[in-house]
């Protein structure tokens, strides 16, 4: 997933894009450990809850992520890394939500959900690196006319489809 969502045309946007998914990755993991481990302090520790009452532990704990969450949010926008918001909150979640299912530690969890998403972040920011060197003609010229064959008869106008390919030639540096 991280592969794909940092994946973009442009490598200063991918590595933008990768900032980004970085920075919420690791922050809102291992916030996400923070609020387990403080969590389990209180509920479990101090009050017994998880043996006593599962429902009434479950209720307090989804209580004290949703609550969390607030200042983790105001941490990023705080920091100057809004954009990270989205992808810190999805990872905190994970991290508070589904770190038992896996029967690992909530640390283990967390560094796990981190690592896998730099390591997709590092695919992508490769794959985005790599070009391959084409051959450019520059001795063709594309010759086009508007008269009856870019343009929709309805209308006259030209289709998305003939402006994009127009707009792709002129980006390979074709001469039009």
């Amino acid at each position: 997933i991280a592969a794909v969502y940092t994946l973009h045309k442009g490598r200063k946007s991918s590595l933008t894009l990768a900032k980004s998914r970085s920075i919420g990755s690791i922050v809102g993991g291992y916030f996400g450990v923070v609020v387990v481990l403080f969590s389990d302090l209180v509920l479990i520790n101090l009050f017994d809850l998880e043996a006593t009452n599962e429902i009434v532990y479950k209720l307090v704990y989804y209580a004290i992520v949703s609550i969390t969450i607030v200042p983790l949010i105001q941490f990023i926008v705080f920091t100057n890394h809004s954009s990270s918001v989205f992808i810190t909150c999805i990872t905190f979640l994970s991290v508070t939500i589904s770190s038992r299912s896996y029967g690992m530690s909530d640390f283990q969890f967390a560094n796990n959900r981190i690592l896998s998403t730099l390591i997709g972040i590092g695919i992508s920011l490769l794959v985005n690196n790599f070009s391959l060197h084409v051959k450019k003609n520059k001795n063709i010229l594309f010759v086009s006319s508007l008269d009856n064959n870019l343009l929709t008869s309805k209308t006259s106008t030209i289709s998305q489809y003939i402006k994009y390919k127009l707009n792709n030639l002129y980006y390979k540096e074709m001469p039009l």
